[in-house]
C-alpha cells in the first residue's frame, strides 16, 4: 500500500518509546496516582497493559484497552490478561472494539450502557 496513489498519504515518523515506569517518571507521576489508563496500540495493548500492571502500586480505577486485534492475535494472552484483571478486583465488559475494566468497589456501572458498554460481567 506504500506504492501508487496511497503512498502520498504515508509518512514515516520517529517516535520515542518509553517503558511505563519511564513514562510515569517523565510525567512526574507515581504508579498509584493514575486513575484512568486508556490504550489503543494496534494490537500491542496486552503487552503494554501487562507492563503497567507489573508496576508496584499501579491500580487505576478504570482501564480501557483495544481488544479486537488482541483477541485475534493472541486469545491465550487475552484470557490471561482478563483473569489477571479479575483477580485484581476489576469487572470487565466488552465495548467493541475495546474492553473496559473498572474496580468494582470504587465505581458504579451507571452510565456504562450510554458509553456503549454491553454485557458487563466479571471474567
Amino acid at each position: 500500500w506504500r506504492t501508487g496513489e496511497a503512498a502520498r498519504y504515508v509518512e514515516t515518523l520517529r517516535v520515542r518509546c518509553l517503558t511505563p515506569q519511564a513514562l510515569l517518571r517523565e510525567a512526574g507521576l507515581s504508579a498509584d496516582a493514575v486513575d484512568v489508563l486508556a490504550l489503543d496500540l494496534e494490537g500491542l495493548d496486552g503487552e503494554v497493559l501487562r507492563a503497567f500492571l507489573a508496576l508496584p502500586g499501579f491500580r487505576p480505577r478504570l482501564v480501557i484497552f483495544e481488544s479486537n486485534i488482541l483477541l485475534q492475535r493472541s486469545p491465550t494472552l487475552t484470557q490471561r490478561l482478563f483473569r489477571s484483571l479479575s483477580r485484581r478486583g476489576y469487572t470487565l465488559a466488552a465495548a467493541r472494539p475495546n474492553h473496559v475494566a473498572w474496580l468494582s468497589q470504587e465505581m458504579r456501572c451507571r452510565g456504562m450502557e450510554r458509553a456503549g458498554v454491553r454485557g458487563s460481567s466479571t471474567v
